[in-house]
């Protein structure tokens, strides 16, 4: 993996030459990311990232809780894959893959990881990220763009390779990872996202109705 295919710009580069050790050593607490050996920043995430962030974690722990449990990372809990070490803004670990996280890392790919579109960050989670992911062996990838309202789900077919999941006709998106969630982009781009109690509502209405 060359750095040219990852297109880092130099704003972004903090440390070359750097191993894996040393990263997680000095650099993966303060929101740096590492790739083959660079050590990139990442700049702060703005108040719609945050909620959507927040409400997607909830939702996930929400829906876990009632189907067989799993666990719910965020930012900057790293994942490690072959070359790169990423933190997603949320990782959803099934129990199976438990076993693989670690004190401060996930040993390997999560199930699912959903990656919220910056400004700075739009290559990095269309392009870079997504290479890693499919090679990686995440099994589910969902990149939300809240500036231009855009949601797309990724899921690898019999070659491990992705391919973009439509919404079916009611505008429903339906995961392979989580087989009952069900959820409607639409609601990412409202003024106000459910929260608390909604959440729960939210979860329990789509497991009532996907038995």
């Amino acid at each position: 993996m060359e750095r040219e295919h990852l297109q880092i710009s130099d704003a972004q580069i903090i440390a070359t030459d750097v191993t894996w050790d040393d990263y997680m050593a000095n650099y993966a607490a303060d929101f740096a990311e590492w790739i083959d050996g660079a050590v990139i920043t990442m700049t702060p995430v703005r108040f719609r990232h945050n909620q959507l962030s927040l409400f997607l974690a909830d939702c996930f722990r929400d829906y876990l809780a009632r189907t067989g449990g799993g666990e719910v990372l965020h930012s900057p809990f790293v994942m490690k894959l072959p070359k790169s070490s990423r933190e997603p803004d949320v990782q959803v670990v099934l129990p199976a893959s438990a076993e693989r996280i670690k004190d401060t890392y996930l040993d390997g790919p999560a199930d699912l990881v959903v990656e919220i579109i910056s400004p700075e960050s739009d290559t990095r989670d269309r392009v870079d990220k997504f290479t890693e992911y499919q090679a990686g062996g995440v099994s589910e990838y969902w990149i939300i763009d809240p500036t231009y309202e855009e949601a797309l789900f990724y899921q690898p077919d019999e070659q491990r390779l992705y391919h973009r999941v439509p919404l079916d006709e009611q505008g429903i998106y339906h995961s392979r990872v989580l087989p009952r969630l069900a959820l409607s982009p639409s609601m990412f781009w409202q003024e106000k996202l459910p929260d608390g109690a909604e959440t729960t509502r939210l979860v329990e209405a789509m497991l009532t109705e996907q038995p």
